[in-house]
């Protein structure tokens, strides 16, 4: 599935709900934004921080 947000938080929220039910994940910025990312499964924990560690709000 691919779906596209209008900010990083909302692609961050669906990302972690997909993760939560135990898919694989991958996201990345759609052209023309510039630098390109894409941040594979491998790297999900660190992309979502917070989202997923609760103790590190606000870091």
């Amino acid at each position: 599935m691919t779906k596209t947000f209008a900010t990083e938080i909302d692609a961050k929220q669906f990302a972690k709900e997909r993760l939560d039910q135990g898919l694989d994940v991958t996201a990345g910025t759609l052209n023309p934004h510039v630098p390109k990312q894409i941040i594979p499964s491998s790297a999900m924990p660190i992309w979502l921080g917070s989202l997923l560690d609760p103790s590190a709000e606000g870091s």
